[in-house]
């Protein structure tokens, strides 16, 4: 690429990173602050019929307004009534009667011609009666051509026995003061329809205010002012469970009524309401351009943070997890909001762990899908609950929860944390083999590995055993046994795996002189480092004993799950080439690029080399449920990222990230399906 052109592409380049994030930061600062308050609701109110009513009582009284744009002398009114219509007002006046009732009297329609009809607003009230089973009443206009159609609107119910919310009193009917949670009002689970009123105040005019809201099961109208701004004809099981995004246009500034209007179809009954924000393209766009320039120019861009010096490019790399973890939480939030992804029941699951439901839904996603909920059990309930998970994440949350004082945001910030220290960790052991540039590389694509964006996300504990696994090799190289031995027991309470790291050290010690003690106080110590992880595995089993009465405990849970942990490399060979499970070997072809890149590090170190050949090994062995989620241990062979950053060509290098970056996204998306 000639002088001319670079430099021309590095200009635009730079001027989008600084638009994009000028334009970041404008829509941060110019976001319209919304505030929601006097919340209020009544069960009496509903939208429109059909009108689903509580099969426990016997009779209701139904009233509405109508409105016809001329004079009719003949309406024809279609009314629906499981079981029974004892008879219709229009106006006060008796138009249908029924002197008998009985079981379904009224469940396949019927048609009532009501005669001289002037223009203008008419109150209509049906009173209904139910036998058995379910109760609901309905009425629809018949299309007459050359006859107005009525609009029909602000209805009511009440139930004249009183026996449920909607008593027979006046006072039963009218709104009642809510006090919401996080912005999510829980209402009766017996009651089925619901009316929601909220204050809604905005602090300037906006063309366009999107608010998120969500409803279990349903919303069927949401207004603003009396002004339609959704509705919803037909409501089913949880069909708003994951949130409804709703653009009002032309919000003036001051304060607005919400009106919202949800059902309930079954279980639980709760209205959320939250200002959306969705993605912004921008920081999608300064992403790619900070990647793209990295390619281009990444020494000249670590000068301007202070020099070639380690520290400008750790904040380089700080930088850029950052807006990938941005970038992560903005995607899943938007297809949350969207109900591309569905909402977690933060009731349900809080009340399983024993905790309050005041909680954020996309961090209870984060840290109680698949294996998070069995860590998040374990920081709440101890260890001995679930002795199947190694528990020093879980006891890091627990920790972390004497000062945040919420599982969900403690199980997100310590994952994320120690995924911060992972990169930075690996920046500096690949520093002692590779260049700065060539380390920054390594580190960038490691943190954009689709694993990596996945797990240093929610609540796993791949971060924190990889911040110990790394530091722990960092300290052996530089001959520092005991301390690494350590980290190593650390990565091993982390993750049952990180017992390997054992045997690891020990090879690696062996191939690479270097690396071998010096002196006598030197092998004492390592001898020491080596033995650290076992005796913490033993004291695990210690421990889990006083409990259970039984040192296998560990692993008998683990066999629970899978009765076979190990089947051998050569079992998968033979899979594949007999055509037997080959559903099964998609789960190890993974580590078959890495184990062939673990080669192409033998010119960096022996050792490395000899590391993730045999993690490589490990990963080829694993049978069944620890077969299945192979693809996130492969965080566990971290050097073969060294050979990657060794890559001389910048743009293949880009090219790499931005395809893990998709699959990225992807991974984190099945992860929370």
């Amino acid at each position: 690429m000639n002088k001319t052109l670079k430099k021309g592409i590095t200009l635009l380049l730079s001027a989008a990173a600084v638009a994009s994030f000028a334009l970041i930061l404008y829509g941060y600062f110019s976001e319209p602050s919304v505030s929601l308050s006097s919340w209020k609701y009544s069960y009496c109110f509903v939208s429109s019929p059909p009108l689903i009513l509580s099969p426990q009582e016997k009779s209701v009284v139904v009233q509405g307004k109508f409105d016809v744009d001329g004079d009719v002398r003949l309406l024809p009114l279609n009314f629906t009534v499981d079981d029974c219509m004892r008879r219709v007002l229009v106006d006060g006046k008796i138009r249908f009667e029924r002197k008998e009732c009985r079981g379904c009297a009224d469940c396949r329609s019927t048609i009532i011609n009501i005669t001289k009809v002037s223009r203008g607003r008419h109150t209509i009230e049906i009173d209904g009666e139910n036998f058995v089973g379910a109760f609901n009443v309905d009425v629809r206009p018949l299309q007459i051509n050359g006859t107005p159609t009525p609009e029909f609107s602000d209805w009511i119910y009440y139930y004249p026995q009183g026996n449920a919310t909607c008593g027979g009193e006046k006072q039963s009917r009218q709104m009642q003061d809510a006090t919401p949670i996080n912005s999510k009002l829980r209402l009766s689970p017996t009651e089925k329809q619901a009316l929601i009123l909220v204050n809604l105040t905005v602090d300037n005019d906006v063309p366009e205010l999107p608010i998120n809201l969500a409803a279990d099961d349903c919303l069927s109208a949401v207004l603003l002012d009396g002004k339609i701004q959704y509705k919803n004809n037909e409501c089913r099981g949880c069909g708003s469970c994951g949130g409804t995004v709703i653009n009002m246009q032309n919000v003036s500034k001051g304060s607005h009524i919400l009106e919202i209007r949800a059902e309930n179809i079954a279980k639980g009954f709760d209205v959320t309401i939250k200002t959306y924000i969705g993605p912004k393209p921008y920081t999608f766009i300064l992403l790619l351009s900070i990647i793209l320039l990295s390619a281009l120019e990444l020494s000249k861009i670590s000068k301007a943070f202070g020099g070639r010096s380690d520290t400008a490019y750790v904040v380089l790399l700080i930088i850029y997890v950052t807006l990938l973890k941005v970038v992560a939480v903005e995607y899943i939030s938007y297809l949350m909001s969207e109900s591309r992804l569905s909402m977690p029941g933060v009731s349900a699951i809080t009340q399983d762990l024993g905790v309050p439901a005041s909680a954020v839904p996309l961090l209870v996603k984060f840290a109680t899908t698949w294996d998070g909920a069995h860590y998040l059990k374990i920081a709440l309930h101890g260890y001995e609950t679930d002795p199947g998970f190694a528990p020093l994440y879980s006891w890091i949350v627990s920790g972390a929860m004497n000062v945040i004082h919420n599982p969900f945001i403690s199980s997100f910030i310590v994952s994320n944390l120690f995924s911060y220290l992972a990169i930075i960790a690996f920046y500096f052991t690949a520093s002692r083999h590779l260049t700065p540039t060539e380390s920054t590389w390594a580190a960038a694509i490691l943190a954009s590995f689709p694993t990596f964006i996945a797990y240093g996300t929610v609540g796993y504990s791949e971060s924190t055993y990889l911040f110990f696994a790394i530091l722990s090799w960092n300290l052996i190289e530089r001959r520092l046994y005991l301390t690494s031995g350590v980290f190593a027991a650390f990565a091993l309470l982390t993750r049952y795996l990180g017992g390997i790291l054992v045997p690891i050290h020990l090879i690696a010690i062996i191939v690479d002189k270097k690396m071998r003690p010096h002196n006598k106080h030197e092998w004492a110590a390592l001898l020491m480092g080596l033995a650290l992880p076992v005796l913490a595995l033993a004291g695990l089993m210690f421990y889990v004993s006083l409990s259970s009465g039984s040192y296998t405990t560990i692993f008998e849970v683990r066999k629970g799950w899978d009765p076979t942990l190990f089947e051998g490399p050569h079992w998968q060979v033979y899979r594949f080439l007999e055509g037997d499970n080959n559903v099964m070997f998609e789960n190890y072809m993974y580590a078959f690029p890495f184990l062939i890149v673990a080669f192409s590090l033998l010119p960096v170190s022996l050792a490395l080399s000899a590391y993730c050949f045999m993690i490589s090994l490990l990963l080829l062995s694993l049978a069944g449920q620890s077969a299945a989620g192979q693809f996130r241990y492969l965080l566990m062979a971290w050097p073969v990222f060294l050979a990657l950053g060794r890559i001389r060509d910048p743009w293949v290098k880009a090219a790499m990230i931005l395809a893990f970056i998709m699959l990225g996204l992807r991974a984190l998306l099945f992860h929370l399906i």
